[in-house]
């Protein structure tokens, strides 16, 4: 029996359909994450690893740098993107949550590529849902803060998700290279 047959079947018989049955045939892929600057324990990678408890986070202390802080996604070929989401950081204190951002979609590594979305992130403690004017095919991310909702020189993400055609979902593979070369 096909699993379509099934979800359907589970749909009539049960009368709706569970949130674990609809999510189990969506696809995952492994992305490579780089950033600028991060601190240790809030490496870049968490901001994609499906756990909205833990984050990315910029350096702080002695020798930080300010905005524009990035996130560089290569989800490791080119996808029909709608948009993203964005979850800031869990806890009650807000440092490095994202204010006015910019993200551009390319082809190549180290192109700026085409500005899909830019402006100032509406919530500082629920799920951001940017959706693109019109589908942006790529392969790279990059996710730029511009500022911090308070002013202070850093960035953080609890969760970053590119939303695909397909409803594909990506995650973050922790083993590879992490910051951007040249960085802290």
């Amino acid at each position: 029996m096909s699993r379509r047959f099934l979800l359907l079947a589970a749909i009539a018989v049960g009368g709706r359909l569970s949130v674990v049955e609809a999510q189990r045939d969506r696809k995952t892929v492994t992305v490579k994450v780089r950033v600028n600057s991060q601190a240790s324990g809030y490496e870049g990678w968490r901001a994609m690893d499906g756990n909205p408890s833990t984050m990315w986070h910029t350096y702080w202390g002695p020798g930080e740098t300010s905005h524009p802080h990035e996130i560089v996604v290569d989800l490791g070929r080119p996808y029909d993107l709608l948009g993203f989401t964005c979850v800031p950081r869990p806890y009650a204190t807000r440092n490095g949550t994202i204010g006015k951002y910019r993200l551009t979609v390319g082809n190549a590594p180290g192109e700026d590529g085409q500005v899909a979305a830019a402006g100032e992130l509406s919530s500082a403690t629920g799920e951001n849902r940017i959706l693109f004017p019109e589908p942006v095919r790529g392969r790279y991310l990059r996710m730029q803060a511009l500022s911090e909702i308070n002013g202070r020189p850093w960035a953080s993400i609890a969760e970053f998700q590119p939303i695909a055609v397909g409803g594909i979902r990506f995650r973050a593979d922790p083993s590879a290279p992490i910051l951007l070369p040249g960085q802290v």
